[in-house]
């Protein structure tokens, strides 16, 4: 397996550094969005947990001595989230699933597998969905159940599906 290139701005210590000015700053958390995103996409993280996040070479830079806060990578988490890429699953907003592809992506996806095999009308499983290899591509493998749950009620709201939660299953239409 290959290693995760980072990007050029990931070896500059400013790029750690919370930026004051509004156009700068917005620009960092656009920056920081794709990385956690292509990182997240490349190494299958479904979760960030922030009291983690000192484990994760994402967030700390050893050659630079540039680490994040918790602070600021739950700020970043949070404008994640106004973009559809990050999705808290605890009060606190200490965990958030990651989604490098959103739930209306999933969704997408999803329906494609359904029109290609031809299921319409069958019933599945979440757990089967995640871990057949036959029945979805890795894309799938491992995705966080709560994340296909929000692709899946995309899906039952464009009525191409119907979620039965309490057996944890779907049937498409």
């Amino acid at each position: 397996m290959t290693e995760f290139q980072f990007p050029p701005q990931y070896f500059l210590p400013p790029f750690f550094t919370i930026q004051l000015t509004e156009k700068t700053r917005q620009e960092q958390l656009n920056l920081w969005s794709k990385l956690i995103c292509d990182y997240c996409k490349f190494h299958k993280i479904q979760r960030i947990d922030l009291h983690q996040i000192e484990d994760m070479p994402l967030f700390s830079n050893k050659s630079i001595n540039r680490s994040l806060s918790f602070n600021h990578v739950q700020d970043i988490l949070r404008y994640m989230q106004t973009t559809n890429n990050a999705i808290w699953i605890d009060s606190e907003q200490t965990q958030a699933i990651i989604a490098w592809r959103t739930p209306s992506q999933w969704a997408e996806f999803i329906w494609s597998w359904v029109n290609r095999t031809q299921q319409h009308g069958n019933l599945h499983t979440f757990h089967r969905l995640l871990t057949d290899d036959f029945l979805i591509e890795d894309d799938l493998a491992g995705l966080d159940e709560a994340m296909l749950v929000l692709a899946l009620e995309h899906l039952q709201s464009e009525q191409k599906a119907v979620l039965i939660k309490d057996k944890g299953a779907v049937k498409f239409q």
